[in-house]
């Protein structure tokens, strides 16, 4: 009910919408024209037509080609097809493990370990329920992306299949300025235990809600991750790079153009201002 109420106050009034949703979470008012903070400037950003120019990089398949324009190609995981619809998928060509995914949204994926073991039927009819949907039509730019599913390489510890840390780098004007850590996701749930870093990799208070009390143990390749996160965002005022490091290897994960639909709930108010300083200077 929630989720219908806010879906038809953004189609009626779309600024209206994120002034109401930002005021819930931050209890003040939003100042879209003159933002003064991270999730401010997101929202006025969503607000503008030529934000949908974000969803060729949005998209996890089309996002590739990006990747590989500027030489990146090493990081990307292997992909083994991609399809419009889920019932076009041969199983039999596919490895014994791997995870099947949509392009145009977050979540939702299928792991599977044992080819022999998955149930098929199942899996095609939860892809295509994802793919008959369009995901978060609060998020303007993901409107302009064409659904489809594709199969990737199960990207996992050589010791288990648990899913690895995702480390999310926040980026304005191409500088990373700090590190979200996602670690212990459910695959089923998606939920994760959170803790952010500087990118000297101390331990910050932007959090306010949902912290890990358990630190993680700072990445092998921090700085080669930096250096790929400053080439992934140098064309843009703001993006996250998602990053994964799997079995001393770094792995593309995505762009993120619109975290948490913008409004950043689980972030502080001072590290909200301390992000979108190098935007506002410009």
């Amino acid at each position: 009910m929630k989720k219908f109420i806010a879906n038809t106050v953004y189609r009626i009034n779309k600024r209206l919408y994120y002034h109401l949703r930002y005021f819930a979470v931050r209890k003040k008012f939003a100042h879209l024209k003159s933002p003064q903070d991270l999730s401010e400037y997101l929202l006025g950003e969503m607000l503008k037509p030529d934000f949908q120019q974000y969803a060729d990089y949005t998209d996890k398949v089309k996002v590739r080609d990006y990747v590989k324009s500027i030489g990146l190609d090493a990081i990307l995981p292997t992909i083994y097809g991609v399809w419009e619809n889920a019932d076009d998928i041969d199983f039999s060509q596919l490895p014994d493990s791997f995870v099947l995914k949509t392009n145009h949204g977050c979540g939702h994926h299928i792991f599977c370990t044992d080819k022999n073991k998955l149930d098929i039927p199942a899996a095609k009819k939860k892809l295509n329920k994802l793919l008959s949907k369009k995901y978060s039509p609060r998020e303007p730019h993901y409107q302009h992306i064409s659904p489809r599913v594709y199969a990737e390489e199960f990207m996992h510890s050589a010791s288990n299949y648990s899913l690895p840390i995702d480390y999310k780098i926040f980026c304005t004007k191409g500088q990373p300025l700090g590190i979200l850590v996602c670690s212990e996701r459910n695959p089923l749930s998606g939920h994760c235990k959170l803790n952010t870093y500087d990118v000297k990799w101390n331990t910050t208070d932007w959090l306010i809600k949902e912290k890990s009390a358990v630190e993680i143990p700072r990445p092998k390749h921090l700085t080669e991750m930096l250096e790929i996160a400053k080439k992934l965002s140098a064309k843009f005022d703001f993006v996250r790079v998602d990053l994964y490091e799997i079995n001393d290897k770094i792995v593309f994960g995505e762009l993120t153009f619109s975290p948490h639909a913008g409004f950043m709930t689980c972030f502080s108010d001072e590290s909200l201002k301390y992000f979108v300083a190098p935007i506002l200077k410009n």
